[in-house]
């Protein structure tokens, strides 16, 4: 089983812990769950805001993500959408949860954390500057 896609944002410690009773209910005996989740040591704020032109068709759109706050591993942003005649925006919060927690939360849920990885091709995680931390994961 993998989840892709900086899926692992859930904000409260419940949430993770129905997903990881999930992975051990449909886990294969000797199988893997592998995921990853954003490393909350990594400096956000530096490269969190874009704005990109994009063309759709016949029509020129702007999308922009702005950073708005980032306490206590809660992340909030807003996205845009800017088209002609009309403004598109959600606002979002995202958890950065440590290493350490994720850890803590798969143990207690009977699942053994085989390796953890700073990125999807095998570097070791750098706590400074990995943007990734990759879990793979089997039963204990």
């Amino acid at each position: 089983m993998i989840i892709t896609g900086h899926a692992f944002v859930l904000l409260t410690v419940e949430d993770l812990q129905k997903v990881f009773e999930n992975v051990i209910r449909c886990l294969a005996p000797i199988g893997q769950f592998v995921f990853e989740s954003r490393n909350p040591d990594f400096d956000w704020a530096t490269c969190w805001d874009y704005t990109l032109d994009l063309q759709l068709g016949d029509q020129r759109v702007t999308e922009s993500r702005r950073l708005l706050s980032f306490h206590d591993q809660i992340m909030r942003f807003e996205l845009t959408y800017q088209f002609p005649g009309e403004r598109l925006r959600s606002l979002s919060e995202l958890r950065f949860w440590s290493q350490a927690e994720i850890q803590a939360l798969l143990s207690q849920a009977g699942l053994k954390t085989a390796k953890c990885l700073g990125d999807w091709p095998g570097a070791p995680i750098d706590p400074v500057h990995s943007q990734e931390m990759i879990f793979h994961v089997g039963n204990a």
